[in-house]
């Protein structure tokens, strides 16, 4: 039995049961213990049964898979043991040595989680978590989910099914830019330098309405405009920017980017969908949920803080410019 313990914990296979099961085979048959006792206790047969044991070390996975084990031990601790202690004194001795080491690791995984997440590794800005993947990712699986299990239980608590594990393990093993998965109401997402954990997943669309010389100011993002002059110096703040304003239509609309809009980017010739643009420059599918566009009614003027639309650019013959002044906070 000890052997037994020791192989669950130390992950090692048991190759052999048969003087277990000869064991339980004397016991039954013994004066000590009645039929009817006997027909409590597990057969021969079924404790030589390597399932029943291997089983219960493949559960050693999640909290609920240990509560699993703890109520299996304490079946085994009341009706097993006292049969066993006939065999061999002392027996119990072997399952608390592994209930000790049981408690042991969990101890030891929930400090070790609870320091990983309180590093520099972990990034938390509101309802969004970033974790930097490249050393996430070399973390024991095991220690990867009971990061991500600790993250997402904050508003309810919830325990890895084993389907769930499987998905989970081959997610994070395929590293696959901008996929996705939510697990209890939060969304995972593998970006280019993070994986990252947000609570808010449906995330409104922004569209304003904005009159010449007012502004949007909250907490998020500074927007106004105005009509001005051609400057003298062009300065390199991506927070500005001047455009031939000739065919303005007022107001101007700043509003969230379309999986389909297009535009020109300055200094290109053609068409380019916003996001293959965005993709091109590798802005991170975070950064990319976040950029606005500055439009004249269906019109893209400015991917704000990137690019401005080719056909607004100023010209020798502009006579009407506006100022653009977009800041992200």
């Amino acid at each position: 039995a000890r052997q037994i313990n020791y192989d669950l914990v130390f992950n090692k296979s048991i190759t052999d049961m048969s003087n277990l099961s000869a064991n339980f085979t004397h016991v039954q048959n013994s004066d000590h213990t009645s039929n009817s006792e006997n027909q409590n206790f597990p057969k021969a047969q079924e404790i030589e049964n390597r399932g029943f044991f291997i089983g219960l070390h493949t559960k050693l996975i999640s909290e609920k898979s240990l509560n699993y084990l703890e109520k299996n031990l304490l079946m085994i601790e009341k009706k097993l043991i006292p049969l066993l202690e006939e065999i061999k004194p002392n027996l119990n001795s072997s399952f608390k040595d592994l209930e000790d080491k049981i408690s042991d690791v969990n101890d030891l995984l929930d400090f070790s989680t609870k320091e990983f997440i309180n590093s520099n590794y972990v990034r938390i800005n509101g309802k969004t978590i970033y974790i930097q993947k490249k050393y996430f990712l070399k973390l024991p699986f095991l220690m990867k989910i009971n990061i991500v299990r600790t993250i997402a239980s904050e508003k309810r608590i919830f325990y890895f099914s084993k389907n769930l594990l499987r998905e989970l393990k081959s997610f994070l093993n395929k590293q696959v830019i901008g996929s996705t998965k939510i697990i209890n109401d939060f969304l995972i997402t593998i970006d280019r330098e993070f994986i990252v954990l947000t609570s808010d997943i449906s995330k409104e669309d922004i569209y304003c309405e904005v009159e010449e010389g007012r502004a949007v100011d909250n907490d998020n993002f500074y927007f106004c405009w105005n009509y001005d002059k051609k400057p003298k110096n062009f300065s390199n703040n991506s927070n500005i920017e001047y455009v031939d304003a000739t065919n303005f239509k007022s107001p101007l609309v700043l509003r969230s980017i379309n999986r389909d809009d297009k535009f020109s980017p300055l200094g290109m010739n053609g068409t380019k969908k916003v996001n293959d643009y965005l993709t091109d420059n590798k802005i991170s599918l975070i950064k990319k949920s976040e950029i606005l566009a500055v439009c004249n009614d269906n019109d893209i003027i400015w991917v704000a803080g990137e690019r401005i639309n080719n056909n607004y650019r100023l010209t020798k013959n502009s006579k009407v410019i506006a100022k653009l002044n977009f800041l992200r906070k």
